[in-house]
C-alpha cells in the first residue's frame, strides 16, 4: 500500500508514462467518513471563480465541453496558506476510476499550478479540471479557464522548423562561398637540372639550359712536303 500523506488522502498513479493515467484518490473511511465533492460547469470565457475546498470535502470539479479546434489553459492560485492539486480529467462525472493526463496535471500539493491543454478528438469533448488537497486544514483558491482556439501549430514545432531553416540557409551560403573560391595560382614549372646546375629557387626565373663542354676546334690537317 502507499504511504499516506496528510488529510488522510493518497494518491497512486498506475503509470507516470502515459499519457491518460487512473485517478485512484482513496478516502480513509475513519478519517472522512462524509467526504463530499462539488462539481461547478463553465459556463462563461473566460471563467474565473475562488471558492473554499474544506477538509470534509474531497475535491471540486469543473466540467467544460471542448469542441474540436480549440485549446483550454486553465491555472490555480491558492490564496493565503495550504497548497493544491489540478489533474486534467477525461470526461465528466469525476470519480475513482476517472483517467486524468499526467502530462497535463499537477499531482503533488502546490501554492500554484496552469497548463495549456489542445483538444485531442480521440478523447472526445468533455473535460473536468479537478482541485484538491492534502491538507488538514480549508484552503482558499482561485481557478481561471479560458478556452480559446488553437494556433496552427505548436510552439514546439515552430522553434523545430525554425532552427531547420537556419541550418539550410548556412549550408546554402557554405556552399556558395565555397564555389566562387579561386583556386591558387601554380607555381612555374622549370626543366630538370643537368648535372652539376643547380636548381632554380621557387619563383625564379629558369637559367639558360646547360650544354655539356665542346671539344676546341681543331686546325686543318698539315699538308705534305
Amino acid at each position: 500500500m502507499p504511504p499516506q500523506p496528510q488529510g488522510g488522502v493518497y494518491t497512486r498513479v498506475l503509470n507516470r508514462l502515459l499519457l491518460v493515467a487512473t485517478m485512484t484518490f482513496f478516502l480513509a473511511a475513519v478519517l472522512a467518513p462524509t467526504a463530499s465533492a462539488t462539481n461547478y460547469t463553465v459556463n462563461s470565457n473566460p471563467f474565473v471563480a475562488s471558492h473554499t475546498l474544506s477538509v470534509s470535502d474531497l475535491w471540486d470539479t469543473y466540467e467544460l465541453v471542448l469542441t474540436s479546434g480549440n485549446q483550454v489553459t486553465y491555472t490555480v492560485t491558492v490564496t493565503g496558506t495550504g497548497c493544491a492539486m489540478l489533474l486534467f480529467v477525461k470526461g465528466h462525472g469525476a470519480n475513482m476510476q476517472s483517467q486524468y493526463f499526467v502530462s497535463y496535471s499537477q499531482a503533488t500539493c502546490v501554492s500554484s499550478y496552469g497548463n495549456t491543454y489542445v483538444e485531442d478528438t480521440q478523447y472526445g469533448t468533455d473535460y473536468t479540471v479537478l482541485i484538491a488537497t492534502t491538507q488538514t486544514t480549508d484552503i482558499n483558491y482561485t481557478v481561471t479557464i479560458t478556452v480559446a482556439p488553437a494556433p496552427a501549430l505548436s510552439t514546439a514545432a515552430i522553434i523545430g522548423i525554425l532552427i531547420i531553416v537556419v541550418v539550410v540557409v548556412l549550408v546554402v551560403v557554405f556552399l556558395v562561398m565555397r564555389s566562387r573560391r579561386k583556386p591558387a595560382p601554380m607555381e612555374p614549372m622549370s626543366p630538370p637540372p643537368y648535372p652539376g646546375q643547380q636548381p632554380a629557387y621557387p619563383g625564379a626565373a629558369p637559367p639558360p639550359p646547360a650544354y655539356p663542354p665542346q671539344p676546341p676546334p681543331q686546325g686543318p690537317p698539315p699538308y705534305g712536303p
